[in-house]
């Protein structure tokens, strides 16, 4: 018993994991006629001229059922068929007297196109053709076809051998023009303009508004073929050669305004001009947008955190794209440049960074980040240690909690409840030692309880690259996690993809939109932190009450449940919340205490008491 199929690795994977165990004696045949296409298509591109031909004919005959209604006729439809077969026989015999020779695909190409319209069009069969009368039906269904392959024939007998004829110059200056009748090929290409146009839509108007007959009226399904077929073939989104038009005209300048896209680390062949690769496995695919103004962003007397990250469902062809920009001490943030990439891989984000160090260069901007926020992506984790030495790669922390769930759901409600307090406690740990002891506290629990959930934790975020996501590793008030940069990334989609996917073109033209748009944005950079409402209410408590002893100059004790020592002249606190939003209630209440110089409120006045009796002793 034989299991033939094509050469789809889940075909054979298939074939060894179930149909094997159940028929032993089973084989597996992989399609002869699949290999020979995979074989044809290496040679196919090679022969883009005689592509074009075989393109050209198929186009003609795209309803064959309906040539199959000419056998009805006094007619043998015998013979349109022999000129197609005729064509493949003649390729052949063409491809076989020529590959012997130097530059053979020049010669080819060439002597396709000045004898191609001897054996693809045959005039005076098709004059034979043309003399009997056929039904209104079908001549309406073939008018285009008929009239198109006619009328080839017929300036071919004209000119009797032409030694120049050019069948793509001809297709482009024969187009049909027919006003007396309309019908579905002429109605819907002007309806599919619109990028966003339904399907169904076009059928209802073919329906409602053109009023076209049952016999006529084509399926939802064709409806749905021709509109996908159009927005590929006339929209040209996806074409390399525009694409690269595109960037040709956005090249970085030094006269370039401030706020003006351009796309940067180009790469150029020998000729000069612009490399733009297909996005496949062995051509990866990086195009580079940002502004003047952004990079003005890029500032070593800026304190803060780079963040990177990829969003994606922006782009049909399924290509991320990578986001690098900065935190200020208020977590808003500020992007620095774009990136479109095909791949995440490790050479890509390596190219990627490559490209800002160059630009910052040309800039005269330092490039040099100390700390980068991500989440726990190895390639990008490598290509950031290749070309800053210095540079902290931290962790975000809500992946760290992100990943933890499916560990939570092996334990019972109230342990993990639990361990998520101990993992929130190791992250709140405001120096190495702190951490030690919350890691300890951590260990000893899970030795009855969760011990499988200890070692996973220990393992994947304790030890390695990405064990950096406690709040004593970063600098104090800058975001520790991407938050910031994933509220970037929806609004991106919000605003100006409208959450659907484009096509390469399309978003590339929507990027350059993005970059400008947020480099013109009034958008400033916080150097000095914000106090949130939570920190607010802790100050106004704090300073009603008794909490702060002084202990010395300018050093303050704090005491409730828990001390923390505060320094009035540097504006700092060691407690877990300065060490992360850089300032804290304890600071705001002791500011209000010593600097308060305003009336005090005096209570509201309650109530008169009752007049007592006269000469009555309590």
């Amino acid at each position: 018993m034989a299991f033939i199929t094509d050469n789809a690795s889940y075909m054979l994977k298939a074939f060894k994991t179930v149909i094997k165990t159940l028929l032993f004696i089973c084989i597996h045949v992989t399609c002869f006629a699949h290999i020979i296409n995979l074989v044809g298509e290496t040679w196919r591109p090679n022969l883009t001229e005689m592509d074009s031909i075989v393109a050209n004919l198929q186009s003609i005959f795209v309803r064959e059922l309906e040539l199959l209604k000419l056998e009805e006729q006094d007619f043998n439809s015998t013979d349109v068929y022999d000129i197609v077969f005729d064509l493949y026989f003649w390729l052949g015999g063409q491809l076989d007297s020529c590959s012997n020779d130097i530059g053979f695909q020049e010669k080819y190409a060439e002597k396709l196109f000045k004898d191609a319209y001897l054996k693809v069009f045959d005039p005076f069969l098709v004059v034979y053709m043309f003399e009997f009368n056929f039904s209104d039906g079908i001549k309406l269904k073939l008018r285009d076809e008929w009239k198109i392959y006619s009328e080839i024939c017929s300036e071919l007998v004209k000119q009797q051998k032409p030694n120049n004829f050019d069948l793509k110059q001809w297709w482009k200056d024969h187009q049909i023009e027919d006003e007396e009748q309309e019908t579905d090929d002429d109605i819907i290409p002007s309806a599919v303009d619109c990028d966003n146009i339904i399907p169904s839509r076009v059928h209802e108007i073919l329906i409602n508004e053109y009023k076209i007959s049952e016999t006529l009226l084509p399926s939802l399904k064709q409806v749905q073929n021709f509109v996908n077929n159009y927005r590929y073939t006339k929209f040209n989104r996806n074409s390399i050669k525009e694409v690269r038009k595109l960037i040709q005209n956005n090249l970085f300048s030094e006269d370039l305004d401030e706020h003006e896209p351009f796309f940067f680390n180009v790469k150029f062949d020998s000729k000069n001009k612009i490399i733009i690769n297909n996005g496949s496995e062995e051509k990866h695919i990086n195009l580079m947008v940002t502004t003047k103004h952004l990079m003005s962003r890029i500032d070593s007397n800026l304190q803060g955190c780079y963040h990177l990250d990829a969003t994606y469902k922006l782009i049909k062809n399924g290509f991320p794209l990578i986001v690098l920009g900065r935190t200020d001490s208020v977590h808003d943030f500020h992007p620095l440049g774009f990136c479109i990439s095909s791949h995440e891989q490790e050479v890509d984000y390596y190219d990627f960074f490559q490209g800002f160090k160059t630009l910052s260069g040309m800039l005269d901007i330092e490039f040099d980040p100390n700390y980068l926020v991500q989440d726990a992506w190895l390639a990008s984790y490598n290509a950031v240690s290749s070309h800053f030495d210095n540079c902290r790669v931290l962790m975000c922390y809500f992946h760290v909690i992100f990943n933890c769930r499916k560990e939570y759901r092996k334990l019972t409600k109230v342990l993990s409840v639990q361990c998520k307090n101990f993992l929130k406690k190791m992250h709140y740990s405001i120096n190495l030692k702190d951490m030690e002891q919350n890691f300890r506290d951590f260990k000893n629990f899970s030795k009855d309880n969760c011990q499988e959930f200890y070692m996973y934790v220990k393992n994947q975020w304790l030890t390695g690259p990405f064990k950096r996501w406690q709040i004593f590793n970063r600098p104090e008030g800058f975001a520790c996690t991407n938050s910031p940069i994933e509220s970037f990334n929806r609004s991106i989609k919000r605003t100006f993809t409208k959450k659907k996917r484009m096509f390469v073109l399309d978003f590339v033209q929507v990027l350059l939109r993005i970059a400008r748009y947020y480099s013109i944005k009034n958008s400033t950079f916080h150097t000095r932190p914000v106090p949130n409402s939570k920190a607010k209410l802790a100050g106004i408590k704090y300073s009603k009450k008794g909490y702060f002893r002084k202990c010395g100059k300018d050093i303050y004790k704090f005491s409730n449940n828990e001390e923390y020592f505060l320094n009035m002249k540097d504006k700092t606190c060691n407690c877990k919340y300065f060490r992360k939003d850089a300032i804290c209630g304890h600071l705001i209440g002791l500011d209000s205490v010593i600097s308060n110089d305003n009336f005090v409120n005096k209570p509201k006045k309650g109530a008169q008491k009752k007049a007592k009796e006269a000469l009555v002793r309590d």
